[in-house]
């Protein structure tokens, strides 16, 4: 009985891990993209982006 306790608890242990990981990712991400768009605002990007092309 006590091994299925400690299966539970490591699963549960393991998807809290899991979802705070993709917590971290999400706000990541977020920063990612509001780095992107301040970077499309500015005209530099723009430049940067069509000699790219």
């Amino acid at each position: 009985m006590g091994s299925i306790q400690q299966g539970k608890s490591l699963a549960l242990l393991t998807y809290s891990f899991l979802t705070n990981k993709i917590e971290v990712s999400r706000n990541f991400i977020d920063r990612l993209i509001t780095k992107c768009r301040s970077a499309f605002a500015s005209q530099d990007f723009l430049l940067y982006s069509q000699s790219l092309l």
